[in-house]
């Protein structure tokens, strides 16, 4: 997929996709084909949405409507879906989750909803897993739906709840989540480390690939357990072994070299299947490395997954007809 400039001309969307997350929301234009034809972002979250019910359903609305100007989208003109949080108890609507193990391409994927301006927008479902420890899925669902095809496969979702899934074919068969970067934030900003572990300028190349190297190593041979292997991240400096200034990526290897570890072992009868990252640029790199110092290749999936996500889904519901980008 191809991306164009900040709006595009008219006539020539097919779909808005909008993923609608926690912290930031970001929207394209798309042709019936599966181009990205524009995209715009916002720091317009759900998480930054207060109020009543009421007030919240109307600032929603009100971004929605300035995202499709942006786009150069009428608003109504062509089918819009919504990804992520939005669809959650503290989003727009919350729409009801499929349960694991099911199809990603069912054609139940989808609530439709009229907003209070009159238009139809349409909000993906997403996933939820049974059992003694119950799991769930907001946002990853469109994203796998990317990656999906007659391959059976790992994806490796990265973010502040990692999801590891299995696939099988277009059939997501279980899950597991790993708090890992909701616990990196917390412990570099929140704990003794703060003062050290200020988070690195990576375009920069302020980031250390061999402390974070180091804490692979140290997550690979933990006899204490994460727990344990944090404190490194304050005695390391203090001994001279690691520059303060590398705090931060020591502890990106701890905390990720802990959750290959915790995930390939869950995933251990499924070892010979491909693993697939969804992630930006800079986290499959990391991804790339801590599975490297494995023995372990993996794939990246293709860019802006979650904008192919939802028109798959479209598509899958006769929202638009074309063929596959």
């Amino acid at each position: 997929m191809t991306v164009g400039g900040p709006t595009c001309r008219a006539g020539e969307a097919a779909l808005v996709a909008v993923d609608w997350g926690t912290t930031s929301c970001r929207a394209y234009a798309m042709s019936a084909s599966g181009e990205v034809l524009a995209e715009v972002d916002r720091p317009a979250g759900v998480g930054s949405v207060t109020g009543s019910a009421a007030e919240r359903h109307a600032e929603f609305e009100r971004v929605l409507a300035s995202i499709l100007d942006s786009l150069g989208v009428a608003a109504g003109s062509v089918p819009t879906v919504l990804g992520g949080m939005i669809g959650s108890s503290a989003g727009w609507l919350e729409v009801p989750t499929r349960e694991v193990p099911c199809r990603l391409d069912g054609g139940r994927d989808l609530v439709e909803h009229r907003t209070g301006r009159g238009h139809t927008v349409y909000l993906v479902r997403g996933l939820h897993q049974g059992g003694d420890v119950p799991g769930l899925i907001r946002g990853e669902e469109a994203q796998l739906m990317a990656v999906a095809d007659e391959r059976d496969r790992i994806v490796i979702l990265p973010g502040s709840h990692s999801k590891w899934v299995l696939l099988t074919g277009n059939r997501v068969e279980s899950f597991a989540t790993f708090m890992t970067g909701e616990v990196l934030a917390a412990v570099s900003e929140h704990t003794i480390l703060r003062a050290f572990a200020a988070r690195p300028d990576r375009a920069g190349g302020s980031f250390s690939t061999a402390a974070f190297a180091r804490g692979l190593e140290l997550a690979e041979s933990s006899r204490g357990g994460l727990l344990a292997d944090l404190f490194a991240a304050r005695t390391l400096p203090l001994a001279g072994s690691v520059a303060p200034a590398e705090t931060y990526p020591l502890l990106c290897g701890i905390v990720i070299g802990h959750e290959l570890s915790g995930g390939l072992e869950i995933h251990r009868r499924y070892c010979g299947r491909p693993i697939t990252i969804v992630a930006r640029a800079e986290i499959l790199e990391e991804y790339r490395i801590a599975f490297a110092a494995k023995g372990i290749a993996v794939e990246a999936a293709p860019p802006e997954a979650a904008a192919l996500g939802m028109w798959r889904i479209a598509r899958s519901h006769g929202l638009v007809d074309g063929r596959h980008p």
